[in-house]
């Protein structure tokens, strides 16, 4: 087979495919009819080289792949912290809830067993020969929240103030059912729940309330 010569008019520009067999020679243009003269076959190589497509795909550089993988990698810990944060906030909220709602329902659990035992409830403070306010209320359950409030209150000095050396040795003791973990951090001695004390109340000072006493509706 033959060897062709991609050939283009120097005066009209057409451009066509010349037997090599006329390289060299001259003669008119097919299109303009103008004398031209047939290149060589070396000539129209080095006028025209050849470009070899690539053997196979370019490869990325392995600094930049890394560092497109980092950023990958970024982007995905950025999207799914957005989307898992809130919801772990939310599950640790409602945990917090919970564990105040326990706390409550001990508490109150405690206080209908000293009311079963002593056929009252507890003052809201106990007092000394002078009216001085001596212990509170959530002293007096202690026994009825469990084994190691009822431990805590047995070391307590019932007969001198709650905030007595005796006794405020034993502040940072206090029971896990009276903090709320929803509250800020308390110091020693502090508390989260407390009751509304007056006339007309369940706890009015130092005097103590039956349950058929109460007399509102449920």
């Amino acid at each position: 087979m033959s060897r062709m010569i991609s050939f283009r008019c120097p005066h009209c520009h057409l451009e066509t495919n010349v037997d090599a067999a006329y390289a060299g020679q001259t003669g008119p243009c097919a299109g303009c009819g103008r004398p031209v003269t047939i290149p060589l076959a070396t000539e129209v190589n080095e006028q025209s080289p050849t470009r070899r497509r690539p053997s196979g795909k370019r490869k990325l550089p392995m600094w930049f792949a890394l560092v497109l993988l980092a950023s990958v990698l970024g982007l995905t810990t950025w999207i799914g912290s957005m989307v898992v944060r809130p919801i772990w906030q939310r599950a640790r909220v409602v945990s917090k809830e919970k564990r105040c709602h326990s706390n409550m329902r001990s508490i109150l659990d405690a206080l209908n067993a000293y009311h079963s035992v002593h056929g009252r409830y507890p003052p809201a403070y106990t007092v000394d020969a002078a009216g001085k306010p001596m212990h509170s209320w959530r002293v007096l359950i202690l026994p009825y929240l469990g084994p190691e409030s009822a431990l805590l209150y047995e070391r307590l000095d019932l007969s001198s103030p709650w905030d007595s050396p005796n006794n405020s040795r034993y502040h940072s003791l206090i029971p896990a059912e009276y903090i709320c973990p929803m509250d800020r951090p308390f110091a020693p001695g502090d508390t989260s729940y407390c009751v509304v004390s007056g006339p007309g109340f369940a706890f009015n000072g130092a005097q103590s309330t039956q349950m058929s006493d109460i007399t509102d509706p449920p």
